[in-house]
C-alpha cells in the first residue's frame, strides 16, 4: 500500500508526531530504572517476560517501545535471559 503524504502506514502524521514526541520525552536511565524497580518489587523469583516488565515501566513512565525494554534487557549485565522473552535479575 503506498503511503500518502501526511500518512505513515496508515497513521496520520499529527498522531504519529505525537507519539513519538511522548516516546522521545524518556531521560536516560528511565527504562532502566523502571525494569529495576519492576524486579525489585517482584515477590517470584519466577522468569518475567519482557511483556510484564514493560506493562509496569508503562504504568510508570507511560508509553514505553517494547524495543527499549528488550534493549536494555540484552545489553545489561544484571539481567539474563533464561528462555524466549523470559529474564531474570542477577542477584
Amino acid at each position: 500500500m503506498p503511503v500518502a503524504q501526511g500518512v505513515v502506514a496508515g497513521v496520520d502524521k499529527d498522531v504519529w508526531t505525537s507519539y513519538w514526541r511522548e516516546v522521545m520525552a524518556l531521560r536516560p536511565g528511565q527504562v532502566r530504572d523502571a525494569i529495576l524497580d519492576f524486579f525489585d518489587r517482584r515477590k517470584s523469583a519466577a522468569p518475567a517476560t519482557i511483556a510484564e516488565i514493560r506493562a509496569h515501566a508503562e504504568r510508570i513512565l507511560g508509553n514505553v517501545p517494547p524495543s527499549s525494554v528488550r534493549s536494555h534487557l540484552q545489553l545489561s549485565k544484571d539481567f539474563e535471559r533464561v528462555g524466549r522473552g523470559a529474564y531474570i535479575r542477577k542477584r
